[in-house]
């Protein structure tokens, strides 16, 4: 039954059109303001990211300025006689150049010299307000002098005050210390070269800041000088170079230490003092949430993710339902590798993106409603003429092919479809009126008689001939002669044999395409057939155009002549596409309908013999029914015509025609059509479990395993201690019950319709026992060709004495059958005895 199309669901093409139109705008406009909005996003980003790297450059650079110069300081302070002084005094009569070196590298905070004795001296200058009362220092001093002494094994430690003019304000004697330079990391890193060497970033105790020390050994690699460089250098660059207002900036260790940020978080853990501040400590909630989404990264398959993190690429997060952008850039300075850490809101970031973003809806939102009304307009220009030629193809729905179209628009391929629907029209006339009269037609003659006419007048020509092949294909006979006066006498024309290669209608006949001949050339004038449709049309010169009969598989069936008076230019009906388009289609319904009666008896001469060798095939599948399908087709005749022939009773009105004899004499041959599928195994079953063979002995063996695992139980129980007759006694009992159920079992299996409920819950209730197993089911599976194809399964403990369709159990067709397609089979085993399946 023909599907009804709800009417609310269809427009007019006047509304398609203006939606089409405001909504092109409304796209192109989303996709620029989109694309406006997607490329200043991403040359913000591109721009921040430019910063990131602006600033660990000039980190690097600042570091590095300091540093080297430092480096320069202690390369020429390392060679100086300072570092040959074995006495207090002798150090500070070099006081004032050590002091002068404080004075003038600002991010040194100390200067210090540890000798191979365990003496040590340092220099520091106090530039803090915590540096005082740490030192105990008085207001006026500048600089303060820690001294170490060894006097035998003790080690005494003395501490010197000094202003700006190196005079001595105060002295304290700290007594004994422990102290030793030469356990230092700075000492021993100097000792492993005689270059200038930079530790790694370490807790200044003193000052409460993070630093380095710059160190260097004397000449023959005896005693140490240091420098200590404070950080605060890199927190001040930072600080400097802000991203955006709220923006957090940090220099990260690998180790994940904070050495250096843009905001003040202490310079050491809150669980461990002597070690520096761990970013996981931070209680920022933005560090907080950045440090889940990294360790989420890590923890996911987000692999190229987090390595485009590590090689410097921008990634965004979220934070308090807010967006962030974290940048990771490398920074390598002397002494450690660090990574310079900037997270930036992406609402800050991006806040001129938002606003073209805003300004690109405001204005597409205008645009489309000022293009409404010019939507509308244009959309009525468009949908006029499609509206009318609408109406005309509601005209041919009803067959109403009386009146022609026609159309005037400026729109050239309205136009043009209008020019073509007014040919189809035409066109479908002609082909209802010829198809009708096919359809109606019996006989082969009158129908070639009117293809023949059809084709005449819609090529107008002055007539017609159809050839057609013999039965043994070795000659054109001429069939049907039309011309402006009706049906001619065929009788003069004479048969063409194939072999006359150079006679042109059998050339015609030979080629691909359409031929035309003139009768009056010197070669066709003496032409039996030329002279005879010459006296036909009373003529002395005509034209004839030479149509090949080609069946579905382009096989030669016969050849289409239209015949035209000298008056007929060759070029008029080579140029008129439409016209040769409109021959070559009937002719081609010609041939089709003439292939179509050669072969409707072949066909059934075919369907034949093709019934008879499925039923031959169905008989020899099983002995037990072999030559059934033989009987039944006469038996069903035998039946049937008795009932024909019944004058009383209920049949007395039955009869059939000639068309039900054929089907019921199909039926009757193909009723048991579907057993050619259908394996032997099922057609000759004999008991429930029975596939391929039947399965009813491996549930025998699982009731043997259990058997034997009953005696191991029971000889089990012998071994530690328990009565030897109650344990015998009690496993006889068990095997006597054990056998009762497999001879229940066994009965089940036999071919019957069913079970009664009684024997359905015992037959659960035996399915339920288990039997103990240790091997992997896949291996082995039809061999090596699918241990990869099946399903790998834990091994279990115990297993249910059931047939059951584990997963495991499973084989996919294609490994099965490559390449075919093979249907599900599934045979069912009554009660819990459950489906073996073969997918």
């Amino acid at each position: 039954m023909r599907k009804k199309i709800s009417k609310g669901l269809r427009y007019s093409i006047k509304v398609h059109l203006s939606t089409a139109f405001v909504l092109t705008l409304l796209v192109f406009g989303v996709v620029l303001g989109w694309f406006h909005y997607q490329k200043l996003t991403d040359l913000l980003v591109a721009s921040s990211e430019q910063l990131s790297d602006r600033i660990a450059d000039e980190v690097i650079s600042d570091f590095n300025t300091s540093h080297n110069a430092t480096a320069n300081m202690v390369e020429l302070l390392a060679l100086s006689p300072l570092m040959e002084t074995s006495s207090l005094n002798e150090r500070f009569n070099h006081l004032p150049s050590l002091a002068l070196a404080l004075d003038t590298h600002r991010d040194v905070i100390a200067l210090q010299v540890g000798f191979e004795s365990g003496e040590y001296f340092i220099v520091r200058k106090l530039h803090s307000e915590s540096m005082w009362p740490r030192f105990e220092a008085p207001p006026e001093a500048v600089y303060v002098v820690d001294s170490i002494e060894t006097l035998g094994e003790e080690r005494f430690l003395e501490r010197f005050f000094f202003d700006a003019q190196l005079l001595q304000l105060d002295y304290l004697s700290l007594g004994s210390t422990e102290y030793d330079p030469r356990l230092r990391p700075w000492f021993k890193l100097a000792l492993e070269d005689k270059v200038v060497s930079t530790s790694a970033p370490y807790y200044f105790y003193f000052i409460d800041q993070v630093g380095v020390t710059l160190v260097r050994a004397s000449e023959f690699n005896q005693h140490v000088l240091g420098a200590d460089i404070t950080l605060s250098a890199l927190n001040d660059s930072l600080k400097a170079n802000p991203v955006s207002p709220s923006s957090e900036m940090f220099i990260v260790t690998e180790d994940g230490n904070v050495v250096a940020s843009r905001a003040e978080y202490g310079a050491t853990s809150s669980k461990d003092p002597d070690k520096l501040l761990p970013m996981s400590e931070i209680e920022e909630q933005v560090v907080q949430d950045y440090l889940d989404w990294k360790q989420n990264q890590v923890n996911s398959d987000a692999v190229e993710r987090l390595g485009s993190m590590q090689s410097g690429m921008s990634q965004v997060f979220e934070s308090n339902g807010e967006s962030w952008l974290a940048v990771l850039r490398p920074v390598s300075l002397p002494g450690m590798n660090a990574d310079l850490l900037i997270l930036t809101p992406e609402n800050e970031l991006l806040q001129e993106a938002f606003a073209i973003r805003n300004q690109s809806v405001m204005i597409t939102s205008l645009i489309v409603l000022l293009s409404i009304p010019l939507a509308l307009v244009i959309a009525h220009f468009i949908a006029e003429p499609l509206r009318l030629l609408a109406a005309e193809t509601q005209r041919i729905n009803r067959f109403d092919y009386r009146s022609g179209i026609k159309l005037k628009t400026m729109i050239r391929e309205i136009d043009d479809l209008a020019i073509g629907m007014d040919m189809m029209k035409q066109t479908i006339a002609r082909f209802t009126d010829l198809i009708r009269s096919v359809s109606a037609e019996k006989d082969f003659n009158p129908l070639l008689a009117r293809v023949t006419s059809e084709t005449m007048h819609a090529s107008q020509a002055d007539g017609a001939l159809i050839y057609l092949m013999s039965d043994d294909d070795t000659a054109l006979e001429p069939r049907s002669l039309q011309n402006k006066g009706g049906e001619q006498d065929i009788s003069p024309l004479p048969h063409l044999m194939l072999s006359q290669a150079k006679h042109p209608f059998i050339t015609g006949l030979n080629s691909d395409r359409i031929r035309v001949i003139k009768t009056s050339d010197d070669m066709h004038w003496d032409d039996t057939t030329c002279q005879y449709l010459r006296q036909l049309m009373e003529v002395k010169e005509a034209d004839i155009v030479l149509v090949p009969l080609r069946n579905r598989q382009e096989e030669k069936i016969g050849l289409l002549c239209l015949l035209f008076d000298s008056r007929f230019e060759e070029g008029r009906i080579i140029t008129e596409d439409a016209r040769i388009a409109f021959v070559n289609a009937l002719s081609g319904f010609s041939a089709i309908t003439i292939e179509s009666r050669y072969l409707l008896k072949a066909q059934k001469e075919l369907l034949e013999s093709f019934m008879k060798l499925m039923a031959g095939a169905i008989d020899e599948k099983s002995p037990y029914t072999g030559g059934h399908c033989q009987r039944v087709p006469e038996l069903t005749k035998m039946l049937a015509r008795a009932a024909c022939s019944a004058t009383a009773g209920p049949f007395s009105r039955f009869n059939l025609t000639p068309e039900q004899w054929e089907e019921l004499h199909i039926a009757a041959w193909m009723h048991d059509c579907g057993k050619v599928t259908t394996p032997e195994y099922v057609v000759d079953k004999a008991t429930k479990l029975e596939t391929i063979y039947d399965r009813i002995h491996e549930i025998r063996m699982r009731f043997e395993v259990i058997k034997q695992m009953e005696a191991v139980q029971a000889w089990k129980e012998i071994a530690s201690g328990q009565d030897r007759d109650a344990t015998l006694l009690r496993l006889k009992e068990e095997w006597r019950v054990i056998d009762e159920d497999w001879q229940f079992v066994a009965r089940c299996n036999k071919g019957t319709e069913g079970l009664s409920e009684g024997d359905s819950q015992r037959l659960r209730r035996v399915a339920e026992r288990t039997w103990i197993r240790t091997l992997d089911d896949p291996w082995g599976c039809l061999g090596k060709r699918l241990e990869e194809g099946v399903r790998a399964v834990k091994i279990e403990k115990k297993w249910p004495i059931c047939l059951s369709p584990r997963s495991y159990c499973r084989i996919s067709r294609t490994m099965l059958f490559p390449g075919g397609q093979v249907k599900k089979w599934r045979r069912a085993i009554p009660g819990p005895l459950k489906w073996m399946c073969l997918i």
